[in-house]
């Protein structure tokens, strides 16, 4: 038998913490279809008021959105302890704006080519505001989840 660490375990952190590959794919199970749910949903909600024809400047509405849900989802799912929130935070900002520019960019790449595509500047604010929308909720379940163990 072997006398070393077990899988996905190292020796300088306790056994029953997570190691960082299996929180990141985790991360990426939550928020992706974290995101693209929620902004289905506020596709269909905005859509079906006609809200989006007379003030298109509410799609950030769906951005926002995709990252609330996305936050709900990660503030269910892990469960950091207390010297890990920040970066969990950290990488859950990432991952989300990672999904988010990989979802903006995929629905560029569908678009007619006749139809102006999304700026930088777009991608740039579009990655901002979901991700302070999904650390809006993750971080204060975190912060709950902590203080009661």
């Amino acid at each position: 038998m072997s006398s070393g660490p077990a899988y996905g375990v190292s020796s300088r952190t306790r056994p029953d913490r997570l190691s960082w590959p299996r929180v990141l794919v985790r991360m990426l199970l939550v928020v992706l279809p974290g995101q693209l749910l929620g902004n289905f949903l506020a596709v269909a909600v905005l859509g079906a008021s006609g809200a989006l024809r007379d003030r298109p400047g509410l799609s950030v509405l769906m951005i926002i959105a995709g990252g609330l849900l996305a936050g709900v989802g990660l503030g269910i799912v892990l469960r950091p302890e207390r010297d890990q929130i920040v970066a969990y935070a950290a990488a859950a900002a990432g991952v989300g704006i990672a999904v988010f520019v990989l979802l903006l960019g995929l629905a560029q790449l569908r678009l007619p080519a006749v139809t102006p595509g999304a700026s930088l500047s777009d991608f740039l604010l579009g990655a901002l505001v979901v991700a302070v929308a999904q650390m809006a909720i993750a971080l204060p379940l975190w912060w709950q989840r902590a203080r009661n163990t």
